[in-house]
C-alpha cells in the first residue's frame, strides 16, 4: 500500500511537470495512473479541475473540486479554485457562495494570496464593494510587498473614485517594483491625462468668469453713459 502511494505521488508530480509545458495528453495519463494507485488522491482531483477550468469546462471543473473536497475538506486550494469556477457560470445571486469559497480557503490557509486576490476581484468588479476590495489588496501587499497586481488594482479603484493623486502614487509604486509593467505605464498616462483635463477645466472656468465679469462691467459703463 505504501509503495502504491509513493508511486501515485511520483505520477502526480510528473503530471505537474507535463502541465507546465501544456502537454495535456501526458498530464491525463499520469493522473489516471496516480488515481488508479490512489483513488483518494485529493490533490489529483484538484489539478484535474484546474485543467477543466483552463479549457473552459467550468461545470466539470466544479465537479472535480467537489470531489477533491469530499476527499480532503481541508484543501484550501480546492475552495479557491471552486470559487473561480463558480464565478464563471453563476448568477449574481450566487456571488455570496463564491465569496464563501474564498473565505473558506483563507481560513484554512491565511497565506493563500490568490484567494485574497480573487475575493478582492469579485468585490471590485462584480459587487462594487470597493472598501472590502481595498482591504484585501492591502492584505496582499502586507504578505507580498513586491507583488505588482494589488498596486495596479488600488490605482484603478482610486481613479474611478476620482482620487487621482492616490491613483498616481500606487502606479509609481508598481513601476518601481516592475519597470517593465505596461499596465502601470498605461495607467499613469491615463491619470496624468485626466489631471491635465481637470486643470484645463479650472483654467477655462476662470477665463469664463473673468470674461463674464468684464462683459458685465462693460454693460454697466454703457448704461451709465
Amino acid at each position: 500500500m505504501e509503495v502504491n502511494l509513493e508511486q501515485a505521488q511520483a505520477f502526480y508530480e510528473q503530471g505537474l511537470e507535463y502541465l507546465k509545458v501544456k502537454d495535456l495528453k501526458a498530464v491525463t495519463e499520469c493522473f489516471e495512473k496516480a488515481l488508479t494507485l490512489n483513488p483518494n488522491f485529493a490533490e489529483v482531483h484538484n489539478v484535474i479541475g484546474l485543467v477543466q477550468f483552463g479549457i473552459g469546462k467550468y461545470e466539470g471543473a466544479i465537479q472535480m473540486f467537489d470531489s477533491a473536497l469530499a476527499l480532503n475538506p481541508n484543501l484550501a486550494e480546492a475552495y479557491n479554485n471552486r470559487g473561480l469556477s463558480r464565478l464563471k457560470i453563476c448568477h449574481k445571486s450566487e456571488f455570496p457562495k463564491v465569496i464563501e469559497d474564498y473565505e473558506r480557503a483563507i481560513s484554512l490557509n491565511p497565506n493563500l494570496l490568490e484567494a485574497y486576490l480573487n475575493r478582492a476581484d469579485i468585490y471590485k468588479n462584480y459587487i462594487g464593494d470597493l472598501e472590502a476590495a481595498i482591504a484585501d489588496y492591502r492584505k496582499i501587499i502586507e504578505f507580498a510587498p513586491n507583488r505588482v497586481e494589488p498596486y495596479i488594482n488600488l490605482a484603478n479603484i482610486h481613479f474611478i473614485s476620482g482620487n487621482l493623486e492616490e491613483s498616481l502614487a500606487e502606479l509609481e509604486k508598481a513601476i518601481l517594483l516592475n519597470p517593465d509593467c505596461p499596465e502601470a505605464y498605461c495607467g499613469r498616462g491615463t491619470v496624468r491625462f485626466r489631471e491635465i483635463k481637470r486643470e484645463l477645466k479650472k483654467i477655462y472656468l476662470r477665463l469664463f468668469l473673468c470674461m463674464k465679469h468684464k462683459v458685465m462691467r462693460f454693460t454697466v459703463c454703457l448704461q451709465e453713459a
